[in-house]
């Protein structure tokens, strides 16, 4: 997700008494990464997923128009992929205390940020390997115009 819109909705949030039991929720996917372990954290995600399953896979279809959560049809998850989970959940967590508290209007407004976001991303991204391109371009000819590797 696009750190930057839910790093500012942290912010707004982190000291709104109404936000409370949502920012404990944090903390606890807080403490399971710092403390990882993995049975621990398939607990933690199975609690969170069940507390906001519906919220969850609102924000999914907003984003992605997929959400799964039947863990049969899922191969077995490394340890790499729980702690991915947990920050996943962390940012669903922080969009929904920025909706839930009234700094953000609706969800879908909160996507929005976030796919604009994305979009500028990518955008720079794709400039920054375009200026690469051409560097790369003038790298591959010398000085008269003939090619360096033919």
């Amino acid at each position: 997700m696009a750190q930057n819109v839910v790093e500012e909705y942290y912010n707004r949030i982190l000291h709104l008494r109404s936000a409370r039991h949502f920012l404990n929720d944090i903390e606890l996917i807080h403490q399971t990464v710092l403390n990882f372990d993995v049975d621990t954290a398939e607990q933690v995600i199975s609690y969170i997923s069940i507390k906001y399953k519906k919220d969850i896979n609102q924000l999914g279809r907003l984003m992605t128009g997929v959400m799964v959560f039947k863990p049969s049809e899922l191969p077995p998850k490394t340890e790499a992929d729980l702690e991915n989970d947990l920050y996943y959940l962390r940012d669903c967590l922080v969009i929904f205390a920025a909706v839930h508290t009234g700094v953000e209007n609706t969800l879908h407004s909160a996507v929005v940020k976030i796919n604009r976001q994305n979009e500028e991303a990518i955008r720079e991204r794709m400039a920054q390997h375009e200026t690469n391109y051409e560097e790369l371009e003038e790298d591959l000819y010398d000085a008269d115009g003939g090619e360096v590797f033919a």
